[in-house]
Formats: structure tokens, C-alpha cells, sequence
């Protein structure tokens, strides 16, 4: 068993959290070189542009949080919806404004991800791994997830920062 002072130990943390500053950074910037001059599309106009809850956000207003919450067309899910609100109030119509959140949530999501993944390799179940391939093995894992291009809705479409949310909170 290693102790917390010992150098190798220190030296493998180090560069897993370098590892991990590497998955965050390559994931927002794949990201958002890719969608940040992009548009609102699809349902992205009936969530956002034509959403008054949205679009008429008032923050020194009690009202107008309750109804950026729970008066948008998904009732149900409040968190989005008061990014959404949040966003409109500070930044207006601006689809790269919206973008950049959303890639940034996805790339803390591959971050929880790798922190995940790292934990789940130290379990006794799991075959004996060394410090460094737990490290290698989270990142990269997490990597594919985040680059992947299978469900680029969740990334490419403002709308679907609900998925995005929804894969941060969860992990």
C-alpha cells in the first residue's frame, strides 16, 4: 500500500489531473469551434425564441422565474429553462452565447465521467490496476464518450442542453 507522501503517488496525480484539464479542453474546443457560429434550429424556436417565460425574463422578478421554470413548453424541467432565461436576459439573441454553455456543461460532463470511471477502476472487483492506467483508461474512455459523434443533438441543437444537463447530473 503506498503512502499519501510517496512521490510516485503525487506524480501520478499530477498527471491525471493533467489528463483531465486535456479531456475538458479538447472536449469544449472540438465542441464549440464546431457549433459556435451556428443557429437556432428546429425546436430550439419554440423553446427559446417564442417562449415569452424566455424571451420577457425578468430577474428581480419572483413571477418571472416561476414562469421561466415552470411556464416554458416542458414544464418539467426547470434548470433548462432558467439557463435558457438566464442566458437571454445577459446575452440576447445570441446562438454562440447559448453554444458556449452547452459545450462547456458537456465538457464537464466528460470530466464527471473520468472522475467516475477513475473511482470505478479502484474497486476490488476490478482486476488490480495501476494508478497510471486507471488514469489512462478514465480519460480516455471519457474522451470517446465526449468526441463521439453518435448523438451530436445533444451538443449541436441549443434545445438539447436538457440532454446535456441531464448526462452532467446524472454521472
Amino acid at each position: 500500500m503506498t503512502k499519501p507522501h510517496d512521490p510516485t503517488l503525487v506524480n501520478e496525480s499530477r498527471r491525471f489531473r493533467t489528463l483531465l484539464l486535456g479531456l475538458v479542453l479538447l472536449t469544449f474546443a472540438v465542441h464549440f469551434a464546431s457549433n459556435s457560429g451556428g443557429a437556432f434550429l428546429f425546436d430550439d424556436g419554440p423553446n427559446i425564441l417564442e417562449n415569452p417565460a424566455v424571451t420577457g425574463f425578468d430577474p428581480g422578478s419572483a413571477r418571472g422565474w416561476f414562469a421561466a421554470a415552470f411556464e416554458s413548453p416542458a414544464r418539467l424541467r426547470p434548470i433548462p429553462y432558467l439557463s435558457f432565461a438566464l442566458q437571454w436576459w445577459a446575452h440576447g439573441q445570441s446562438p454562440g452565447a447559448f453554444h458556449f454553455l452547452s459545450d462547456a456543461l458537456h465538457a464537464l460532463a466528460a470530466l464527471a465521467l473520468a472522475l467516475l470511471l477513475f473511482e470505478l477502476l479502484a474497486t476490488p472487483s476490478a482486476q488490480p490496476v495501476t494508478t497510471r492506467d486507471r488514469a489512462l483508461l478514465a480519460t480516455g474512455a471519457a474522451a470517446l464518450w465526449a468526441l463521439h459523434p453518435i448523438q451530436t443533438q445533444a451538443v449541436t441543437y441549443i434545445v438539447q442542453r436538457m440532454t446535456v444537463l441531464c448526462g452532467l447530473f446524472s454521472l
